[in-house]
């Protein structure tokens, strides 16, 4: 039977009293930030979605000028370097190419696939430039208000930290600082049947291209270890609830992000009520998960009918 979300209407969302041009990044210590940990805070994270959403945009911004930056000089370099040889540079230019050899293969692209430390839920892969080519594909959109709605809505249990500049009234509440960051978990849950882990099954990736082998979950021991995970529940009603698996449902950062995700799961191993720590990652957070060390596993879901075969989750 077929489940509908349903959708009610909310008081308007409250815009920061800021702009996020001047929301400062947190420092790597958090010299001048205050750390919140929230726990049955859901009505204040909704009251705060705006600065949220405003913040996903901010950082994702922040980044493409930062990347724009690191990029300039090497392309600097290259057109300075493309000029030498058009003005007369032959004898430099003909020994490089003996040096470097005859060769008809085209230059390779790196690439970089949504990688969650065990993770979910399949994601596109993104493909970086290449050498010869410095301009990497158009960013994807950050985090949106919806989907931040629809968490803030539907996951229970939730705890979150979040990340403020100090007030800069003495007479101001502590927590009346500038947003920098913010991150939720949960227990994961799902609405299917038939789900299951599974990262060696062929159809686990269906339309994405594999990361290397570093980052994948290529013995299947991960997903192998989650399809063991107890789980619990109606998918019909609450859903299928997995007690030992802990989801980072949302996570947003000025500087901040490693910090928070580090906060969230030194907790999970303090409590010891989770053995796995799982995610979706977006497009463009999926370099920023890879550095933390989470990998990417396979999931897939059958349909009603047994004789179809599974197809990725």
């Amino acid at each position: 039977s077929a489940r509908l979300a349903l959708r009610f209407s909310q008081k308007p969302i409250t815009p920061p009293p800021s702009s996020y041009s001047v929301v400062p990044s947190a420092a790597r210590d958090l010299d001048g930030s205050v750390v919140f940990e929230l726990e049955g805070s859901r009505k204040y994270l909704i009251e705060s979605m705006g600065a949220m959403v405003l913040l996903c945009n901010s950082a994702q911004s922040r980044s493409t000028r930062k990347n724009k930056t690191l990029r300039a000089p090497a392309a600097e370099a290259r057109a300075d370097g493309a000029k030498r040889a058009d003005a007369g540079d032959e004898g430099e230019a003909t020994a490089d190419a003996r040096k470097e050899g005859p060769s008809t293969a085209p230059p390779k692209a790196c690439t970089s696939t949504a990688v969650d430390a065990a993770a979910v839920y399949t994601c596109n892969t993104n493909t970086a430039a290449s050498p010869k080519s410095p301009t990497p594909p158009p960013p994807t959109k950050p985090l949106s208000l919806e989907y931040m709605a629809d968490r803030l809505d539907v996951d229970d249990p939730l705890w979150s930290y979040t990340i403020r500049t100090v007030p800069t009234s003495p007479h101001s509440r502590l927590d009346s600082g500038m947003l920098q960051g913010f991150i939720t978990a949960t227990t994961f849950t799902n609405w299917q049947s038939h789900f299951m882990f599974s990262s060696l099954c062929p159809h686990a990736y269906e339309g994405d291209a594999l990361p290397t082998a570093g980052l994948l979950d290529s013995d299947g021991s991960l997903s192998a270890g989650l399809q063991s995970c107890v789980r619990l529940g109606d998918p019909n009603n609450e859903g299928i609830i997995h007690p030992r698996v802990l989801e980072i449902s949302l996570l947003g950062g000025l500087g901040c992000g490693a910090k928070l995700l580090r906060f969230v799961l030194d907790k999970a191993e303090r409590g010891r009520q989770y053995d796995y720590a799982i995610l979706q990652a977006t497009d463009n957070s999926v370099g920023f998960y890879e550095s933390q060390g989470f990998k990417r596993i396979g999931c897939v879901v059958r349909d009603v009918d047994e004789d179809s075969p599974p197809s990725a989750a």
